[in-house]
Parts: C-alpha cells; structure tokens; sequence
C-alpha cells in the first residue's frame, strides 16, 4: 500500500485496481494453481524476469519483445498475465514451490488461516503473537496478542476476555456518572439493557 498511496500523493491520481498485482512491477501477484491454491510470484527486476520464466519452464517469455524490461511488462501485463496464470495453474502449489526453491525470488503461498496461525513465527511463544490465558467461563483461550509495542516490548495480556456484560455497570456508571441504585432505576425504566 505503501506504493500506491506515495504514486497517488506524487500525481494526485486515483491508481488502477489490479486485484493482487503490484501497479508498478509486472508479474508480481498471486496466480491460482491446479489444486485450487495460491501461490505469490513475483519479478522485481529484468534478471528476476528470466530466471521466473526459466523456473516457470517457459524461458521463451523473458525474450519476448513485449516482455523484455519491467517497463513493457507493465504495459502488456494484460497479455502477460493470462500466460504466467496457464503455466501455474498446471501444477499444484508443493511443486511449484520445490521449483522455486533456491531462485532468490520473492515467491510463497497464500495461507490459509489455520496455516498462517500455525507457521513458526506466529505459533513461537516468545513472538507474543498468540496469547494463552485461564478464563472463567470458557476454561483455556488462545487469542491474538496485542500488536502494539511501546518502548520496543509488546504488552502483556494481563487477564482473559471480559465475558459478555461484565463491565457494563462499571462502563455505564462512568458514562453516566451514577452509582449503582441509579443504573437499577435505570434498567427497571427499560433506559438501559
């Protein structure tokens, strides 16, 4: 986002939408493969280019006159696109990554959710990622850990998730600055749930 939002800021034009291609870099997006996976690819420069095509085993399209700088990639990206998606979505996604393997090009799958809260650098205790705690109801939770940092350390989860309505009264007295007999006429009146 951080590409499109400078483009737009430089030129005050609104860009194009290409799903998950990249504006300015062309292949650089996801491409389905036949056992109806995704997979990333992508050439961030000419070199790039033809070692994907040779990786692609269509090492034909790095000399094609419509697809030889990054430039005319993007120019003819209609016409290149449909011809990297009939490639890679001949083979499933474990070959392609085995393919890809070693080529210093930026490539992966997309995961699923289960893949992506299982893959090491999430599951890792120590990435604080993912939280454990006790919780009365409900008995052990996981749950995402907080995203923010402050002063470089994460914070800490220092209790389970409130159960439903278990700080109304505190939120709503302090709200409405009233003690408890006040929010009980309030709840008897059908004011307040």
């Amino acid at each position: 986002m951080s590409h499109v939002a400078a483009s737009f800021l430089h030129t005050g034009q609104e860009p194009s939408r290409w799903g998950t291609g990249h504006a300015n870099l062309a292949p650089y997006q996801a491409f389905d493969t036949s056992d109806r996976r995704q997979l990333i690819l992508g050439a961030g420069n000419d070199r790039q280019f033809g070692v994907l095509c040779r990786r692609l085993g269509a090492p034909h399209l790095a000399t094609d006159p419509r697809f030889l700088s990054n430039r005319l990639r993007v120019a003819n990206r209609t016409s290149l696109i449909p011809l990297i998606q009939a490639l890679v979505r001949a083979r499933p996604l474990a070959d392609w990554l085995a393919a890809l393997e070693g080529s210093d090009l930026p490539y992966g799958p997309v995961n699923t959710v289960a893949e992506a809260l299982a893959s090491p650098p999430v599951a890792d205790p120590a990435s604080g990622l993912l939280v454990t705690c006790e919780h009365p109801a409900a008995g052990r939770v996981t749950a995402p850990g907080p995203a923010v940092r402050f002063d470089g350390r994460r914070g800490e989860v220092t209790r389970p998730p409130p159960r439903l309505g278990e700080h109304t009264d505190e939120v709503l007295g302090e709200l409405l600055d009233c003690g408890c007999e006040e929010l009980l006429e309030l709840r008897r009146g059908k004011v307040i749930a």
